[in-house]
C-alpha cells in the first residue's frame, strides 16, 4: 500500500527533532542545557547534585520562565507529594 510518506531522515541530535518532542523530552533537554552547557563537574557526585538541584530548586523557582519551553499543560509535582529516589 502506498501512503506517499517521505522519510526526512532527521538526525538524532538535530534541532528539528525538538518540534514534536513530548513534554518529558523537552524537560530533559532543558535540564541538559541548564546543567551541562559551559559547566564542569569534578566528580560524578557533583554532576548528580547539579541535576537534582535543577529539579528540586531551579525548575520550581523559575517555572514561569521555563513552562513555555516544556508545554503549557505540564505540571510541577510538589516535593511534598513526590519523592526523588
Amino acid at each position: 500500500m502506498n501512503h506517499n510518506i517521505t522519510d526526512l531522515g532527521i538526525p538524532a541530535e538535530s534541532e528539528l527533532r525538538g518540534i514534536g518532542m513530548n513534554p518529558i523530552e523537552r524537560l530533559w533537554g532543558l535540564m541538559h542545557k541548564w546543567v551541562t552547557h559551559n559547566q564542569h563537574y569534578a566528580t560524578f557526585n557533583k554532576f548528580t547534585e547539579a541535576i537534582l538541584q535543577f529539579f528540586r530548586k531551579t525548575l520550581p523557582a523559575n517555572w514561569k520562565n521555563f513552562r513555555d519551553t516544556v508545554s503549557d499543560n505540564f505540571r510541577i509535582i510538589s516535593h511534598d507529594e513526590y519523592k526523588i529516589i
